[in-house]
C-alpha cells in the first residue's frame, strides 16, 4: 500500500484520532489512547465492536512524513500490528490496552515492542562509572557525570579521554562490560 498525502492539519494526532474513530451499521471503532513517537510514528489502541458485540482492541501503526514547500504537506501510511511493522516504539500504556493478539505477526510485533522497552530501561539504569563497548569497535567508554552539562549519556573514551554523547538508540546496541 502507498502513502496518503494532504496539506498538514493543525493537529496531526487529533486528525488521526478522528480518522480511526468511526461507526457503521455493522462495526464501531474508537481510539482509546494514542501517541506520536519521534515525530515520525503514530500509535493508537483502537477498540472495535462488531455487530455480534465482540470487542477487540488492536494497535494502529502509522508512519508519518512531512514536506515543506508552498504549503507544508503531510504524508501518512496506515498499517496495523497484524502487518508486522518494523516500528517497535509503541508506548507501553498502549500495549497494555490491547486484547489478545490475532496472529503470529501480532504476537511477534508485541514481543519486539516489549523487548525494545526492556532494553531501553536497562540502558537508562546504567550507573555512572559503567563501562560499555559497542559491537564492531575496539574502544571502551565509561559513563560519567559531567557537571558542566545538563545532557545525559555522556561517556569518556577510555583510550583517548575524549567525551562523547550517544543517543538512546545508539546506546541500545552497546554492551555493558
Amino acid at each position: 500500500m502507498g502513502w496518503t498525502g494532504m496539506q498538514k492539519p493543525v493537529n496531526v494526532k487529533a486528525y488521526l484520532d478522528k480518522e480511526f474513530t468511526w461507526s457503521s451499521s455493522q462495526n464501531k471503532c474508537e481510539v482509546l489512547r494514542s501517541a506520536i513517537v519521534n515525530i515520525r510514528e503514530y500509535y493508537a489502541a483502537v477498540e472495535c465492536h462488531d455487530i455480534n458485540g465482540k470487542r477487540t482492541v488492536v494497535c494502529a501503526v502509522v508512519l508519518l512524513d512531512y514536506r515543506r514547500g508552498e504549503r507544508e504537506t503531510f504524508f501518512y501510511k496506515v498499517m496495523d500490528e497484524t502487518a508486522g511493522p518494523n516500528q517497535v516504539r509503541c508506548p507501553e500504556a498502549i500495549l497494555k490496552l490491547l486484547t489478545s493478539p490475532e496472529g503470529e505477526w501480532s504476537t511477534d510485533w508485541r514481543e519486539k515492542c516489549r523487548s525494545y522497552h526492556a532494553q531501553r530501561k536497562m540502558v537508562s539504569a546504567w550507573p555512572y562509572g559503567q563501562l560499555i563497548k559497542f559491537p564492531h569497535s575496539p574502544e571502551h567508554y565509561r559513563k560519567i557525570d559531567y557537571q558542566y552539562s545538563k545532557q545525559k549519556n555522556i561517556f569518556r573514551n577510555e583510550i583517548t579521554g575524549r567525551l562523547s554523547r550517544f543517543r538512546q538508540d545508539q546506546l541500545m546496541t552497546a554492551q555493558a562490560i
